[in-house]
């Protein structure tokens, strides 16, 4: 579970930052919200609002090499910062890319893709 200073910012952010994933919201109450591809039971991620958030690190898988760089992009233009900007990292497998953005709360978001299309 991400934990965030603010659900309705948050839910801003995410909506837009998670869309080229394939996730969308499906749970939004007044201090928790929740995302999920359509269709599927997992990888769901919730979000809840709480007072001392703190950090955490959370690894999402991309569709494509394309969606990896779309999130990275949305995430930025919505406020996120850079933590590593898409491509190669040596721990991925051949053809895998990844990034990594940091949220509005300090969490460290990073997106991968495994190679192929």
């Amino acid at each position: 579970m991400l934990k965030v200073s603010d659900w309705k910012r948050a839910k801003e952010y995410y909506v837009a930052a998670f869309a080229p994933l394939g996730y969308e919201l499906i749970l939004d109450n007044p201090k928790i919200g929740g995302f999920a591809v359509q269709g599927s039971y997992n990888g769901r991620i919730y979000v809840a609002e709480v007072e001392n958030p703190g950090r955490c690190h959370i690894a999402l898988t991309a569709p494509s090499a394309d969606a990896v760089k779309e999130y990275y992009e949305t995430a930025i233009a919505k406020g996120g910062a850079d933590n590593g900007a898409p491509g190669y990292r040596a721990h991925f497998k051949p053809g895998g890319v990844g990034c990594f953005v940091i949220d509005l709360d300090d969490n460290n978001i990073e997106v991968v893709h495994h190679g192929g299309q």
